[in-house]
């Protein structure tokens, strides 16, 4: 096909819509992100084994801020959102912060692992085969969600849906960082 041909303009503008298409359906799907009233409650404590290697205790006495995103690989909001929780845990566990992912998608832990890998993912992931800490949280289904925990063990904010760079410096900034 000749770039100046009819068919390949035709091709292209097919493969245009089909983006647009695509991109709609995204959006539809994850929807904008939908904030809980402030604060939402206690932390809610559990306690898992990391992909790591480790294990993993989020309860009353953990005296940090703690980022929970909820995620899978097959979700392309959480795969989108992924490299900005990177950034923020880079930037802020040498103030303490902690950001745990855990796994919602009911995946295999391979796929998670090589996932977490690929992307250069540094922080703690958990796999929540049993949604315990799904339900523990209140997802309802929606990923990703991403729940901003204070360090006095206060839920200030959950996010359902990917989260907007207004958004995550507001969670930041509402359990003491200044995002």
């Amino acid at each position: 096909m000749q770039p100046n041909s009819l068919p390949f303009r035709i091709f292209t503008a097919v493969g245009a819509l089909m983006a647009l298409t695509v991109a709609v359906y995204i959006l539809y799907v994850a929807g904008l992100p939908e904030e809980s009233e402030q604060p939402v409650g206690p932390i809610r404590p559990f306690t898992a084994v990391t992909i790591q290697g480790g294990t993993i205790t989020i309860d009353e006495s953990f005296d940090r801020p703690v980022i929970l995103n909820f995620w899978a690989t097959w979700c392309v909001p959480c795969v989108v959102e992924m490299p900005h929780l990177q950034q923020v845990y880079d930037d802020f566990r040498g103030e303490g912060l902690v950001v745990v992912g855990i796994n919602a998608g009911q995946e295999d832990v391979r796929d998670a692992a090589a996932f977490v890998i690929n992307q250069k993912i540094t922080f703690p992931i958990v796999i929540d085969k049993n949604r315990i800490i799904e339900q523990l949280y209140e997802v309802r289904g929606v990923l990703p969600t991403t729940v901003f925990i204070d360090e006095q063990g206060n839920i200030q904010k959950i996010v359902y849906g990917i989260l907007t760079e207004d958004n995550l410096s507001e969670g930041l900034s509402i359990i003491g960082l200044n995002g």
